[in-house]
């Protein structure tokens, strides 16, 4: 009986294991792209408070993905409407410029090594090379209380 269980476990636990580990590939990354691009509409701006809901990794390990599951959806994007920005984790801010296809850092003011972006019906695709952010645009309330507290 005792082994029927531990076989039973390690089994439940390798499909668990291969079903994470095939929920996000590297074609993955490139569709979530590829499919906000189709869908981005120009004329809207991406002014506002965010929260990251995900975050990916191509070619990922299963403790890659792990870590990922964990960090993903910590911490804030603010976008404002001059052009800067910047993403909160934990009060640390790193701070960004952006035009109309690509965030830069801060310190980048000549905007030559930007990543990619898409706004898209209240959310935001930051494509940077491996890495792909989603981002979703807080409530009002969820705001409020960003502004009051912070990314604590």
């Amino acid at each position: 009986m005792k082994i029927k269980r531990i076989l039973l476990t390690a089994i439940i636990a390798g499909v668990v294991c291969f079903g994470i580990a095939s929920c996000v590939k590297t074609d993955d990354i490139s569709t979530v792209t590829e499919t906000a691009e189709k869908n981005h509409d120009p004329e809207e701006k991406p002014y506002g408070y965010y929260k990251r809901v995900s975050l990916a990794k191509e070619n990922e390990t299963i403790d890659e993905l792990k870590e990922l599951l964990r960090i993903g959806k910590r911490g804030y994007l603010v976008v404002n409407e001059d052009g800067t920005a910047f993403f909160d984790l934990y009060g640390e801010k790193t701070e960004y410029i952006y035009d109309e296809k690509n965030f830069y850092s801060k310190d980048d003011t000549e905007m030559i090594s930007g990543f990619s972006y898409v706004y898209y019906g209240g959310r935001l695709t930051l494509n940077e090379g491996i890495w792909i952010s989603q981002f979703e645009m807080l409530t009002d309330k969820e705001r409020d209380y960003y502004l009051k507290h912070g990314s604590e």
